[in-house]
């Protein structure tokens, strides 16, 4: 049965997750350049965590970020720096490379890590209604608004080299469909997301308009206040 990614993984968690052990979630398509367990032996497991996450600046803050609209008022800051290209090699980058881990809204789908101990201790699970799309940015959004569990980037060497090549567009149905419900799903809180920037080599801002969510270039949009 073709049951979708956050199936498969909660299938796993119900049923042969370890109980004292790292969990990699990762795409057919990752590949790693160095041994992960040298990072996460050093990891403390009360947060999530990932090669590339994405999170929201102020405009008004000190930090920097790539080129943003005048009229927004926070921009997005992609946060650790993986390997990208069609041709599976990792001469092409995207990403900030970060040395220490750093919070993140999201994390991208390509490489979910979470300790199995923070699984069992607060019950986590991917959502259902998410089975193909953004469902790691919801795994980290319910974990923070249940439980404030943090979600952290930290640096990994490794190469996501589909770079989406499944065709997906942001005019994909379950795509906006996908959006559509995590944005109601977390109404009245604004978050970031890293992929369109994998797919499109830009940036993503959710934004609820009223014919329900749309994904675009955050030098078309305003971050949502929903």
């Amino acid at each position: 049965m073709n049951l979708g990614v956050a199936l498969r993984y909660n299938e796993f968690l119900d049923s042969r997750a370890p109980s004292d052990a790292w969990l990699v979630f990762l795409h057919h398509d990752l590949e790693f350049h160095e041994d992960p367990a040298s990072v996460l032996t050093k990891l403390q497991p009360d947060a999530i965590y990932g090669p590339i996450g994405a999170r929201r600046i102020d405009n008004d803050s000190n930090e920097t970020a790539r080129s943003t609209s005048a009229r927004s008022r926070s921009s997005i800051r992609t946060t650790g720096e993986i390997g990208c290209s069609h041709d599976h090699t990792a001469a092409a980058r995207t990403g900030r490379r970060i040395e220490e881990p750093q919070t993140v809204d999201t994390l991208d789908a390509c490489c979910l890590i979470v300790h199995s101990s923070l699984i069992v201790r607060h019950g986590l699970r991917f959502d259902p209604d998410l089975p193909w799309h953004l469902y790691s940015e919801d795994f980290s959004l319910s974990a923070w608004s249940a439980h404030r569990i943090p979600t952290r980037a930290v640096q990994i060497e490794c190469g996501h080299y589909g770079m989406g090549n499944r065709g997906i567009t942001f005019d994909d149905e379950e795509f906006l469909r996908s959006a559509d419900y995590l944005v109601r799903k977390y109404k009245g809180r604004a978050f970031a997301s890293t992929c369109d920037r994998l797919i499109k080599n830009r940036s993503t801002i959710f934004r609820q308009g009223e014919k329900g969510i749309t994904a675009m270039p955050k030098s078309d949009a305003a971050v949502a206040k929903r």
